[in-house]
């Protein structure tokens, strides 16, 4: 394992929306010295109190003159790099992706208990295809949100939102901390979208040889003013019970137009996408609790900045 905490630069680290992983690209200006390439494993920690911010694997490298660049990943990265079969009879979600892992040689982290029952039999697909699938069902039947975060080589399963940053830094030695809502930067920007808005929803039953619709739910105002935006799902039999809930938890998070801010801020480690920020800013319009959609960040001549995008609601 490779330290790159203070040998290169050009440092650049994201935690992007409905990603899996983490990509790290940095630059070394000898790269003799420090022996790095592709299959690498590479580890970043934090300057202040030597955290581990970043652990994974170099995974391409080119030269532009004496400077050699590196992209690396997080060890989800080999999530989307084989296909596997394994089925599920009537097996919890949590137990489910704990057997997943273990058929992978992948250690489970911390994973909350989630009672959906999982029954599929999955051939010739990605793991990530099928952790994503399994909290899709999750959040269809309960209208609970997860997500996947590697915590070094182990993957944890958490549910977003559930975790507020309370974060500070220090500017100067010789002043006190600043909080993080209370430092972030004018140079926002305003974002809307109605791209992945979805007004009626239709629930359909999988197991039939014919159309059988089990529910239907729609917002009539907002198709009056968007015109129709329609999603089908399909269920299998297991979850026609649920499908009233399947239908209202969809519409409810899809029949919205996504309102987000990006916003520029000094750089800090707990930045990550799916946590809660206290952000105090009244010239962004932004005073209270927001979900961070994603979070880039930079480091480079020895300044570390941030840019967040946090939804709006």
């Amino acid at each position: 394992m490779i330290d790159i905490s203070n040998q290169s630069g050009n440092l650049s680290w994201s935690y992007q929306f409905q990603t899996l992983g983490v990509n790290l690209t940095f630059d070394f200006a000898n790269v003799n010295s420090n022996k790095v390439v592709p299959g690498s494993i590479v580890i970043l920690k934090d300057e202040a109190d030597q955290e581990v911010i970043f652990i994974g694997i170099v995974v391409t490298s080119s030269r532009k003159g004496v400077i050699y660049s590196f992209s690396a990943y997080d060890f989800a990265w080999y999530l989307n790099k084989s296909d596997i079969i394994i089925q599920f009879n009537k097996t919890n979600a949590t137990t489910a992706i704990e057997q997943l892992l273990k058929k992978l040689g992948i250690e489970a982290g911390d994973i909350p208990y989630m009672k959906t029952l999982i029954t599929k039999i999955y051939i010739d697909a990605k793991p990530s295809e099928i952790l994503y699938d399994i909290i899709d069902q999750v959040f269809l039947e309960t209208g609970s949100k997860y997500f996947f975060e590697m915590n070094g080589s182990k993957l944890d399963v958490k549910e977003v939102g559930s975790e507020i940053i309370d974060a500070s830094f220090k500017l100067a030695d010789n002043l006190a901390p600043v909080k993080i809502e209370d430092v972030i930067g004018e140079d926002f920007t305003f974002n809307e979208s109605i791209d992945n808005m979805k007004n009626s929803i239709i629930v359909v039953s999988s197991e039939s040889d014919y159309i059988r619709i089990l529910e239907s739910v729609k917002d009539d105002e907002s198709i009056h003013r968007y015109g129709l935006l329609q999603e089908v799902i399909k269920v299998d039999q297991k979850n026609e019970a649920q499908s009233r809930n399947i239908a209202l938890n969809t519409l409810k998070e899809l029949n919205k137009v996504m309102t987000s801010t990006s916003i520029p801020t000094l750089g800090h480690k707990d930045l990550k996408h799916y946590r809660k920020l206290r952000i105090n800013s009244s010239e962004a319009g932004l005073v209270g609790e927001y979900l961070i959609l994603s979070a880039s960040h930079t480091y480079s001549e020895d300044t570390y900045m941030a840019t967040i995008a946090v939804e709006v609601m």
